[in-house]
């Protein structure tokens, strides 16, 4: 379970820069 998460890590954490770098782009764009 350990060896599991320990590889979904990187995957969690680019997922969450990526929605962020998203929604910053979107609300530039709008404005």
């Amino acid at each position: 379970v350990f060896l599991l998460v320990l590889l979904d890590l990187p995957g969690l954490l680019f997922f969450s820069t990526y929605t962020l770098l998203v929604l910053f782009w979107a609300e530039i764009y709008h404005q």
